[in-house]
């Protein structure tokens, strides 16, 4: 209907389109962009990073025997039976029959206790840790878990290369870098600001853009413009008092640190700030005008049928 209609009809409904109070915030945004190739590593830091978390990028194929334990006596005992078992094992017993005769772990039924393949952070930590100091065709000692005291054989292990897992290296740690330097920028503007300071002059001096929002709703689930994931701004905005600053938080793949820069009052927004709803509300209207004359069309001509549902 363009925006004239739109804002008569609107103006011609009362306080149908009222809200309630609404808030604007300034905000300063630091985006991954913002830092150029700062974040980058160089090749270096990438291969000793690699050498660090090396365990992260190993993997293991393993097979246990688990027995359960509900107290310490059940635990030791169980711990004396594996021994008995790691002991006939060394003798040239098989592991895997064993595992599928004994062994409690509900799966053990079906695969002999062999667990497969797995990465970094599939196992508790006891398992893990024990079995990443096995060599293939190694026996661990009887270790204790939460699920009670296991009993390793590392079967294969095979280690994820340096070319394999550079890229993904790199991201993360471009990541890791981008939040720590987001956050610390605007932790010191925001000490700079202070409480209720001036978060404009603050920005000015930092060489940091001042954003202004749309007025936000206290209901919630509104964006700041062209800004996703930030809904949570909206209400966080209502907890805080006119002139104060939230903290520093992250906002879809930013970070941001915003201030309540006023409040509106109860009113009729502008058209701008609610078309889309009152658009809604026109098209219902037309909808029901046009339903309702041809219904009345019908009823003059006697043709009930022509009404359809």
């Amino acid at each position: 209907p363009g925006d004239a209609k739109l804002d008569a009809f609107m103006k011609g409904q009362g306080a149908r389109f009222q809200v309630g109070p609404r808030r604007v915030v300034s905000y300063v945004l630091v985006d991954r962009p913002s830092f150029g190739k700062t974040l980058d590593p160089d090749e270096a830091t990438l291969k000793s990073t690699y050498e660090r978390k090396r365990a992260e990028y190993t993997e293991l194929h393993t097979a246990h025997i688990l027995l359960k334990g509900e107290n310490e006596a059940q635990l030791k005992e169980a711990t004396q039976v594996l021994n008995d078992v790691r002991a006939k094992v060394l003798e040239g017993a098989d592991f895997l029959k064993l595992a599928g005769e004994m062994s409690q772990d509900p799966s053990a039924k079906t695969n002999n206790g062999d667990l497969g393949w797995t990465r970094h952070g599939q196992f508790v930590k006891p398992y893990e840790d024990a079995a990443l100091a096995l060599k293939p065709g190694e026996l661990s000692q009887p270790v204790r878990s939460t699920f009670g005291v296991h009993l390793i054989k590392l079967l294969e292990r095979r280690e994820r290369t340096f070319e394999e897992v550079k890229d993904e290296l790199k991201a993360k740690l471009v990541s890791d870098r981008f939040a720590t330097k987001a956050k610390e920028k605007l932790e010191a503007l925001r000490k700079t600001t202070g409480d209720t300071g001036d978060l404009a002059r603050a920005a000015k001096a930092q060489n940091l853009t001042l954003h202004t929002s749309q007025p936000l709703l206290e209901e919630g689930g509104q964006n700041l413009k062209d800004l996703p994931g930030s809904e949570r701004v909206a209400s966080e905005a209502f907890n805080l008092k006119v002139g104060q600053l939230g903290k520093v938080q992250r906002v879809g793949d930013a970070y941001i640190l915003f201030k309540v820069q006023e409040e509106k009052p109860i009113a009729v927004p502008p058209l701008a700030e609610i078309r889309t709803k009152v658009l809604d509300a026109y098209k219902l209207e037309e909808a029901r005008k046009l339903a309702k004359a041809k219904a009345d069309k019908a009823l003059q001509a006697g043709e009930l049928g022509a009404m359809g549902t």
